[in-house]
């Protein structure tokens, strides 16, 4: 898809990193971000992480490994939902 951008992060702690990614989403803004996230847990609200002008889906992984979720724009694009589909079946 031209002009299409998407990425995946591992981040330890999301809620210490949150302001580096606001501002990284602000200078490179992206239609899609996946995140692996290994501390964080069902305490720490969707509001604590929430990016403006994003969407977020967040799913806990097996055997409380953490939280996989995804930041995405307001897109509806048939390509964007299947991906997100796959990722969130880990």
């Amino acid at each position: 898809m031209p002009g299409f951008k998407k990425d995946s992060f591992n981040i330890a702690s999301i809620v210490k990193h949150y302001e580096e990614l606001q501002i990284l989403m602000e200078k490179q803004p992206l239609d899609l971000l996946c995140i692996n996230e290994s501390r964080l847990d069902e305490t720490i609200s969707d509001g604590e992480i929430k990016l403006s002008g994003y969407n977020l889906i967040r799913r806990e992984l097996e055997k409380k490994r953490g939280f996989v979720f995804i930041y995405e724009t307001q897109s509806t694009l048939k390509d964007v939902q299947i991906w997100r589909m796959a990722i969130l079946k880990c």
